[in-house]
């Protein structure tokens, strides 16, 4: 949402531009919100003028940010309690109030792991709201491509030990820090993680590979799953529009929906490339330098 002095600037540069159409946002004394739509008007190949058309998104643009801030608050008070009980499950599993037998071990990891599946679901739901509002913003900063691939690590290793799988990471740097929205990578990372273990069967080798192309960081996350057709390729990363039997899961309808949206909003890009019983690798591209193609926020 643009302020009236860089609505004017976006104007001007239209004017001076080829462009034939122009849309935009802004807010008029920091109370009413319009979009407003700017084409230019031909006649016999000549431009004669122009045709503006404002509307009032005041209404609009209010009934968005409450239905943010509804979302936003229901999906704390929902993690709040969820990731208190994840920590004194953690405690109880560790033996830090007594030892357990392994019975009662055994229940409390179940328990455990619903937390951890809980939590990751309303980070899901959050994002996924977040990525359709207008207000969606990156927040840069400056991290460790490496440690944050450690922290989704840490945070999933349980998917692994259930399966008896292998987790390989290869990560072939000279520098792994640069710019980039950690939180929302780090779900990105996570999503694509915990989808290569569950849909890889048991002992099976999941490997994670990161290198440097260009000015660009390749990041690859390759299964032994079952596979994805070609024909269902084309819409793998379409919210809710995967057939797939690996895809069915609840939560899974925009998990890779989500992963295509944070990476373009990075300017990156992401691809399949898998073939039916053949396993599947998923692709992340995401510019080394600060490159968004979204609004970026001041931390």
């Amino acid at each position: 949402m643009h302020k009236n002095d860089e609505a004017i600037t976006l104007l001007k540069n239209f004017i001076k531009s080829k462009k034939s159409h122009t849309s935009f946002r802004f807010i008029i004394d920091n109370d009413i919100y319009t979009k407003t739509d700017i084409s230019k008007i031909y006649s016999n190949e000549c431009h004669t003028g122009y045709l503006i058309l404002i509307e009032n998104k005041t209404e609009e643009i209010k009934r968005e940010e409450q239905r943010e801030n509804f979302i936003e608050m229901l999906t704390h008070d929902l993690k709040t309690p969820v990731r208190a009980e994840k920590r004194a499950l953690e405690l109880l599993y560790d033996g830090s109030f007594g030892e357990l037998n392994s019975n009662q071990k055994d229940i409390i990891k179940e328990i455990l792991n619903s937390s951890r599946y809980m939590m990751r679901m309303t980070d899901n739901i959050l994002a996924r709201y977040k990525l359709e509002s207008e207000n969606y913003a990156l927040h840069l900063t400056t991290n460790s491509l490496k440690q944050t691939l450690q922290n989704c690590i840490d945070e999933v290793l349980y998917l692994f030990e259930e399966g008896q799988q292998t987790l390989k990471v290869n990560i072939d740097l000279d520098n792994d820090v640069f710019e980039y929205d950690e939180k929302e990578i780090s779900l990105v990372l996570t999503n694509l993680i915990v989808n290569a273990s569950e849909y890889s069967p048991k002992n099976a080798l999941i490997n994670v590979n990161i290198k440097k192309e260009g000015q660009n960081i390749v990041i690859s996350i390759k299964d032994n799953g079952p596979g994805i057709s070609k024909k269902e390729q084309v819409n793998i990363f379409k919210e809710h529009s995967s057939k797939e039997t690996r895809f069915k899961k609840v939560g899974s309808g925009f998990g890779l929906f989500i992963v295509k949206n944070i990476i373009e909003a990075h300017n990156g890009s992401v691809w399949i490339e898998s073939e039916e019983n053949k396993g599947c690798e998923i692709i992340l591209s995401l510019p080394c330098t600060k490159n968004a193609s979204v609004p970026v926020k001041n931390n």
